[in-house]
């Protein structure tokens, strides 16, 4: 496992990447994708 990020870090690699990767790039979720990971994150298992 890698270095763990810092919010800010965190933070920055998202501003950069909203500001330089169009929304067309980014691949669609598949159906139901995004009830498992809230389920997951609700649950606790998504840490």
């Amino acid at each position: 496992m890698g270095k763990k990020q810092t919010d800010e870090e965190l933070l920055k690699e998202f501003e950069w990447a909203r500001d330089h990767i169009p929304d067309e790039a980014v691949p669609e979720a598949e159906p139901g994708e995004r009830e498992k990971i809230l389920e997951r994150m609700e649950s606790g298992r998504g840490k």
